[in-house]
């Protein structure tokens, strides 16, 4: 078996949007092909609406989706030459930049979206017949939908994105959602948390290195292999245990009960002798 050396790129920053009618289109082929269906699309470059903590500054919006000519079975789409050059000579007999319908999407029946061996294929060649950049999408019978952006400088890599329809918005309904949330929707801001100061001995019953011999010595309830493996260190002086991660304090009836398993348990640190 071939190893796939194909590789993506995550970039959060990439949208792909798709207008309702292109949308509506492209599902009307997939759900009314009995097998699998392709077809192009039109992809125009947006400015992207401008939010407060957003860094995403363009868009990719598919204006129109259109197919051809093909036969197709029920688990397999296939794109013939012949007629994928006279899909390019039909747009520029129409005035079409062939280098704007850089979009190819294809359906999978009822089956998963992925990209098969043949996707992989299909999308080399359109890469390097459309230009430098190729969007593809692939969807089927249960819309579900996945979309990916491949250049011609950077084969065998491609990035991921995330097909959304572009909502049409209604002035009406703009409006009645506007006034519904000054009424309803409060802001909250939660208040402000207060740290309790971390507890010292006084200056003068400090403890120095040398007077740690006048301490009572305890022992732990458990060995200290145990101790350890339970993400604990118990100091001899103190009788207390610390929970490494954190250096959470805890005492012997704490740890007992099983409070050193919690997340955090938000109290005073305590004095906790280490010999130096």
């Amino acid at each position: 078996m071939q190893e796939d050396t194909t590789k993506y790129i995550w970039k959060p920053t990439q949208r792909l949007y798709l207008e309702p009618s292109a949308y509506e289109k492209m599902m009307n082929y997939v759900r009314m092909s009995k097998g699998e269906v392709s077809g192009f699309g039109k992809v125009a470059t947006e400015k992207a609406p401008k939010m407060k903590y957003s860094t995403i500054s363009t868009v990719y919006v598919v204006k129109d989706v259109t197919t051809f000519e093909q036969k197709c079975s029920y688990a397999g789409t296939k794109i013939d030459g012949e007629e994928l050059s006279k899909f390019i000579v039909s747009l520029v007999k129409n005035k079409e930049k062939p280098e704007q319908w850089n979009l190819w999407w294809h359906s999978h029946n009822d089956f998963g979206v992925c990209w098969s061996g043949t996707d992989e294929d299909t999308i080399t060649q359109l890469t390097t017949t459309f230009g430098s950049i190729l969007f593809s999408i692939c969807a089927n019978k249960h819309l579900d939908m996945i979309a990916r952006m491949d250049t011609k400088e950077a084969l065998k890599t491609y990035d991921i994105l995330i097909p959304r329809v572009k909502p049409n918005f209604n002035q009406k309904i703009y409006d009645r959602c506007k006034k519904e949330v000054k009424e309803k929707v409060k802001e909250y801001r939660p208040p402000k948390m207060k740290w309790e100061p971390i507890t010292y001995l006084p200056r003068e019953k400090s403890i120095t290195y040398l007077d740690f011999d006048k301490l009572p010595i305890h022992e732990p309830f458990l060995p200290q292999n145990e101790i350890l493996q339970m993400g604990l260190f118990f100091s001899k002086h103190s009788g207390k245990y610390m929970r490494l991660r954190d250096g959470e304090i805890f005492t012997e009836e704490e740890v007992k009960c099983g409070l050193h398993k919690a997340e955090r348990a938000y109290k005073p640190k305590q004095a906790f002798y280490i010999p130096g």
